[in-house]
């Protein structure tokens, strides 16, 4: 059996800390008041763009001059609740079917 280890990453590229990985946790926590935990760390140089999940913003947003904070994402003020549609996922089984010639002794 595979253990997943989920731990929340940052990064650190031009003077700026980057989440990662770990959103949802870092979300929760920080809902919770939890403001401080252990994370994965790991520094890039400044012209190596990290590599980020996709969906995350462009780098322009992240490393311009007001990167959104976790904070914003919990304050009214900046941040706005939106529906999202729901992905669907359609799964093509393709069998193929296979004649053998086997002698019967």
């Amino acid at each position: 059996m595979e253990i997943l280890i989920s731990l929340v990453q940052v990064i650190r590229w031009r003077g700026v800390y980057i989440l990662r990985d770990g959103y949802h946790r870092a979300h929760g926590l920080l809902s919770q008041s939890i403001t401080t935990v252990p994370v994965v760390y790991r520094e890039f140089p400044d012209q190596q763009p990290p590599v980020v999940q996709a969906g995350l913003f462009d780098a322009a947003v992240y490393g311009g001059e007001r990167a959104p904070l976790l904070p914003d994402y919990l304050d009214d003020e900046v941040a706005e609740a939106i529906e999202l549609r729901r992905a669907q996922k359609t799964f093509i089984i393709q069998v193929q079917a296979l004649e053998l010639d086997i002698p019967i002794l």
